[in-house]
């Protein structure tokens, strides 16, 4: 990634925050049987990477320390918590694929992706409400 003048360094609160909505989507998702760690570097391309050993049931997440931000963007609470989920989404779907290479489908995998993916919508459509709720109360 080149220098540009809307580069932004990503702060220590807003690092820990993301870290904070990690977890948060790590409990709601129901992927607590991964042993999730998150770091905090200056990444080339992407605003935030998740390496991911489904064997293993590990998974490290990093959000880059330097962010495109041009002025229309905002690099807010919002921004970094669709980061997070984003990054637990991709542990999600990963398992699925993994299942699926290792044509492992039992009856109680399948069960616990299709209850992961239920409560991915279920919780993100409330997330989006209560956003959109506190934008028409002005908060």
């Amino acid at each position: 990634m080149s220098k540009s003048k809307y580069d932004r360094t990503v702060t220590q609160e807003e690092f820990l925050y993301f870290k904070e909505q990690v977890f948060y989507w790590q409990t709601m998702l129901g992927l607590t049987d991964y042993d999730i760690r998150v770091y905090f570097s200056k990444l080339s391309e992407n605003v935030a990477e998740c390496e991911i050993d489904n064997e293993l049931r590990i998974a490290n997440i990093t959000l880059s320390s330097l962010l495109y931000c041009p002025p229309e963007h905002t690099l807010d609470k919002k921004f970094f918590n669709r980061v997070a989920f984003h990054e637990m989404g991709h542990i999600l779907v990963g398992q699925l694929i993994w299942f699926t290479k290792r044509k492992i489908n039992t009856i109680s995998e399948e069960h616990a992706i299709l209850h992961r993916l239920e409560t991915l919508l279920l919780v993100y459509k409330a997330f989006e409400t209560e956003q959109e709720d506190g934008k028409a109360e002005g908060k």
